[in-house]
């Protein structure tokens, strides 16, 4: 503040930008949600993007790291169908085994 004393803008900017941190979170969340959707795979820009969105520490940035975590964990894991399958062929090879 001292530092700003001739003009004080930069220091209301930043009271107002940081006013503004749950709405810019909720944005960030719901780009997210947006670019991810369901398709588990992801791009490599927006893998690196993530891992840098998981990092974020604050409590008030705990839903976007959150978030962030939770795609990168589901787009490591193979998908519905094809764990659904992997399930199917165990039981059909066991029933095959044992009858």
């Amino acid at each position: 503040r001292e530092r700003h004393k001739p003009d004080m803008s930069p220091v209301l900017e930043y009271i107002f930008s940081h006013a503004q941190v749950s709405k810019k979170n909720v944005l960030v969340t719901m780009l997210i949600d947006q670019l991810c959707g369901r398709d588990p795979t992801l791009a490599d820009e927006l893998m690196v993007i993530l891992n840098e969105l998981t990092q974020l520490s604050k409590m008030e940035n705990s839903k976007v790291a959150l978030r962030a975590r939770q795609v990168l964990i589901a787009s490591h894991l193979p998908s519905y169908e094809l764990r659904h399958n992997q399930v199917e062929s165990i039981f059909l090879s066991a029933i095959d085994m044992y009858g």
